[in-house]
């Protein structure tokens, strides 16, 4: 078993592109890196030193809302190991939204985390929208467009026609007590639909010459700047918004998606 320590990971990131004062949203697969020695706070650690100093490392902490009011300084996220102990890791500041929050480490957490306060799930000005204009990248570790959360910004800033279309469980606002005490409350709105279908936009990006390809450990590795995913994802979901919504029966929201561009599907005829 070849061991991986954080010189080769930081070896790593810099040759994917990764340099000090870059902005990185994170999104990672703790198992495709391969056996860490120091785990997961050892990949952290190996980020936050590969964009140092000045840099800022972002993971989306996202949870699956089952009591309320969601205690944010404690609630944790289904998102895997590493985002897990990134959300627990000294100087990480959590944006307060309820469902969708962030983590966010780096000069400015506070207040990017804070621009998330009056922002929609994944929407403007929030901070993946921050992320964007300060010339960011997002850096996929073992995973690919398909966990892209700041491609659900491209669904708010195109005005997909299904962009208010919700999961069932959020078809409602939630309350949460955000880690400075405060309460928030996100209503129903820009709520992030499907994304089997963002691999498309890694395919068009990669068409265009736009990704960065490597390793990270063992982990396949993909680095795009923000600011392109979104230009490109815009351009697509603009020209047709159609091709994002999946196939799977089973998926409310895409069958009711589905509905808008065609009233009377599933309608009898007499």
């Amino acid at each position: 078993m070849t061991k991986i320590d954080k010189t080769i990971l930081i070896r790593d990131l810099k040759a994917l592109g990764l340099s000090a004062g870059d902005w990185v949203a994170v999104h990672s697969s703790m198992k495709a890196i391969g056996w860490v020695e120091g785990g997961p706070v050892e990949v952290i650690e190996s980020l936050i030193e590969a964009v140092a100093p000045g840099g800022v490392v972002m993971m989306p902490l996202f949870i699956i809302p089952d009591q309320e009011p969601i205690d944010l300084a404690v609630k944790p996220t289904y998102l895997g190991l590493l985002t897990e102990t990134f959300r627990k890791f000294p100087g990480v500041v959590r944006s307060p939204h309820p469902t969708h929050s962030v983590g966010i480490y780096g000069p400015g957490a506070h207040e990017i985390a804070e621009s998330h306060r009056n922002s929609t799930y994944i929407g403007r000005e929030g901070p993946y929208h921050q992320l964007a204009l300060n010339s960011g990248w997002v850096l996929h570790v073992g995973t690919d467009f398909n966990s892209s959360s700041i491609i659900h910004l491209a669904d708010v800033l195109a005005e997909v026609p299904y962009l208010d279309i919700s999961y069932p469980l959020f078809e409602k606002a939630f309350i949460a007590r955000t880690t400075d005490g405060s309460i928030v409350k996100a209503q129903p709105r820009e709520v992030p639909g499907d994304s089997k279908m963002f691999y498309l936009i890694q395919e068009e990006m990669d068409r265009r010459g736009l990704l960065r390809k490597g390793l990270i450990g063992q982990a396949p590795a993909i680095l795009a700047r923000a600011s392109e995913i979104l230009d490109v994802a815009v351009e697509l979901m603009r020209g047709n918004p159609w091709q994002f919504l999946c196939d799977f029966p089973y998926c409310s929201a895409c069958r009711k998606a589905e509905k808008l561009k065609n009233p009377t599907a599933g309608l009898a005829h007499g």
